[in-house]
């Protein structure tokens, strides 16, 4: 489940996966339920005397700790637990600083598959990551061990190196990644800053080339970026991009010299699946914009899921996609179950209030675009601006869309294809709560072929499809 706690231009997410196993049972028996690690949560047999005594699900003739709901058989590696899983094998675990005093100590010497467990505080680093690691760098007390790059990279991966970090805080630095394999769960940024010139703060939170990178519930809370121009938080450049949960809350990010492109996210030569993605509030500047969120070149993308509000551009040239651009043939994106609304531009000139395409071939499904703003000499499409091929728009809403035509370089999709121009009634735009009230006219209203959670239609919006409840 994913929680957002709303404030104006701010979220923040927790998010956690339910499994349940179905367990065969025969006539008078009943299968074990099972807790949140998928281990059985179903006491001991208490009347032969094997009693569970910490409610994970193993009796006590099973489990190595009867005493620790984090150690049964099968169970995962726990930071500070030696044996989590009771296999009598020592988990390969490296404590920093107890056990070695650095990161990149520990890094030296891990072995692979092994486990760094980062203690409670704030740690120096610009480790590197190299040739044959393959480790999970994690943290003994879940938010409480923070690496900070002092102003570099705080983690440098490279050679094919293959590293997971979970439930860390980074701070005055980021990711770098170069033909490796990087995962992030649960990480977040706090006041991620980088003061450059020309490019040299792209990526500031993660760098990535030639990389498979994997983000799952990651934050980046008010970061402060000056002096980039491919992706001020996020770069991709030929690699694999999967997320599953990220939430970029307020900050500001701009270029010093030359076209912004992907205020937070830039890609290109890349392959992009990313779901449950929501950017608020985030100003963005330079001599030129494309893409206020994000900026898709060359790209094949899948996005459900996303919120993209209060994106505020400001160029002394263009401004093309407030929230997203996207560019070069051969390249296909989906959008599906979301909403982009309250995005702002001010520029010479302005294209695409929601999207910017050019020679893509873009897929609309369930997509509210609504109240975006553009102060521009001359203003083309406030909700979609696309030239070269015709996006294929269905079952979405536009609404207010203030300046000029909502629509540029294709036909008008009003009046087919169950688009909508209705007030989408939103709980609360102030607060961006940006759920449908229970009177909003597009609850029910999208594609029918997709049910939401309920088993009822799908609704139109980032909370209406699989799985928009619960987030």
């Amino acid at each position: 489940m994913r929680l957002f706690a709303l404030i104006p231009w701010l979220a923040t997410s927790v998010g956690c996966v339910i499994v349940v196993k179905d367990t065969a049972t025969t006539p008078g028996e009943t299968g074990p339920s099972t807790n949140e690690t998928g281990a059985p949560t179903e006491t001991g047999d208490t009347n032969t005397g094997d009693p569970d005594g910490d409610g994970d699900g193993f009796p006590a003739s099973e489990d190595c700790d009867d005493g620790n709901p984090s150690v049964y058989p099968g169970a995962p590696p726990v930071c500070g637990v030696s044996d989590a899983n009771c296999d009598l094998a020592d988990d390969g675990q490296i404590h920093v600083p107890s056990a070695a005093p650095t990161l990149e100590e520990a890094l030296a010497t891990a072995l692979p598959g092994g486990r760094i467990c980062i203690e409670s505080g704030t740690h120096l680093t610009n480790a590197v990551a190299g040739k044959g690691v393959d480790v999970t760098i994690d943290a003994v007390e879940p938010g409480a061990a923070i690496l900070d790059g002092a102003g570099g990279r705080a983690l440098t991966l490279t050679e094919d190196a293959v590293v997971r970090v979970e439930d860390l805080v980074l701070t005055g630095g980021g990711v770098m990644a170069e033909e490796a394999d990087l995962s992030l769960t649960r990480v977040s940024w706090s006041a991620l800053e980088c003061i450059g010139s020309n490019g040299s703060c792209d990526g500031a939170a993660v760098w990535t080339a030639e990389t498979t990178l994997t983000m799952t519930d990651v934050t980046i809370n008010g970061a402060n970026v000056v002096g980039a121009k491919l992706g001020g938080l996020l770069h991709l450049d030929d690699g694999d991009l999967f997320i599953d949960g990220l939430t970029v809350e307020g900050g500001t990010i701009a270029s010093d010299s030359g076209t912004l492109q992907g205020g937070v996210l830039w890609t290109t030569s890349a392959a992009l699946t990313a779901s449950f993605v929501r950017v608020a509030g985030v100003a963005v500047d330079g001599p030129g914009v494309n893409g206020g969120a994000a900026y898709l070149f060359a790209t094949d993308a899948t996005l459900s899921h996303w919120v993209v509000a209060g994106t505020m551009a400001t160029a002394e040239d263009e401004v093309n996609g407030t929230a997203i651009s996207m560019s070069a043939s051969s390249s296909a994106v989906a959008i599906a179950h979301s909403t982009f609304t309250g995005n702002s531009a001010a520029a010479n000139t302005c294209r695409g209030g929601g999207l910017y395409g050019v020679t893509v071939a873009v897929t609309v499904n369930d997509v509210i675009f609504s109240d975006h703003i553009a102060d521009c000499s001359v203003i083309s499409g406030t909700a979609i601006y696309s030239t070269g091929d015709d996006p294929v728009v269905t079952y979405s809403d536009f609404w207010n869309n203030l300046g000029a035509e909502e629509f540029d370089g294709f036909p008008d999709p009003l009046g087919a294809g169950g688009n909508l121009a209705v007030e989408p009634g939103f709980v609360d735009v102030a607060t961006w709560d940006l759920h449908l009230g229970a009177k909003s006219p597009l609850i029910d209203a999208g594609d029918p072929a997709i049910l939401d959670d309920d088993g009822t239609a799908s609704d139109i919006g980032a909370y209406g499809g699989p799985g928009g409840s619960s987030w």
